[in-house]
């Protein structure tokens, strides 16, 4: 499962929450469905403490790899499904969450449930940087991947609990084959 196309380059989402966070001095990042590492390795290399949570064992292998390679101690890799990693973590322990591609794999109610975790995780004021699948994208032929309007979006993530600090845009890009992949994207706050 390694090298699929939504995984290459950098999110604009999570390079911010890394830049901001990072900026302030210590911070403690999680990445949730981490991949192949490129986020949190790019949090790691600007001083950031990193717990990458990912379930697939030849992604977590490879984001082992790039630890040893770059001596990052401050790296953590964690193996395991993040509904039932990310619990474990204190609560109002952690500055900031990068959801690069994780939650569009939950439906339903675990939408929900999984944005209460990351809430819960937050420090006040701590950022949550998030790309899910829009409504436009066409559908995956591995399946799994539930889409979401940004008026979904917005009810799982209510201005009650979350400001936008880099608001919510939809990002289209090229893939393989001639389709066009479409995300939703935002940096959140936790109110």
């Amino acid at each position: 499962m390694t090298g699929r196309e939504w995984a290459k380059g950098f999110s604009p989402a999570a390079l911010y929450l890394a830049d901001e966070l990072c900026e302030k001095g210590e911070c403690t990042i999680v990445d949730c469905g981490a991949g192949e590492g490129r986020h949190c390795v790019y949090a790691a290399k600007l001083g950031a403490r990193v717990i990458a949570i990912e379930i697939d064992p030849e992604q977590a292998a490879i984001i082992l790899k790039k630890k040893e390679a770059g001596g990052f101690h401050n790296l953590e890799v964690v193996e395991g499904d993040v509904m039932t990693m990310l619990p474990k973590i204190i609560n109002a322990s952690v500055d900031g969450i990068i959801d690069v591609g994780m939650s569009h794999y939950l439906a339903g109610q675990q939408k929900a449930r999984f944005a209460a975790l990351v809430h819960s995780k937050l420090r006040a004021g701590g950022l949550y940087a998030t790309s899910h699948f829009s409504d436009n994208e066409p559908p995956h032929p591995e399946g799994g991947i539930h889409t979401a309007t940004l008026k979904e979006l917005r009810q799982i993530y209510p201005e009650c609990k979350w400001q936008e600090a880099k608001a919510w845009q939809e990002v289209k890009w090229a893939g393989s084959n001639n389709i066009t992949h479409s995300a939703w994207t935002a940096v959140l706050k936790k109110v």
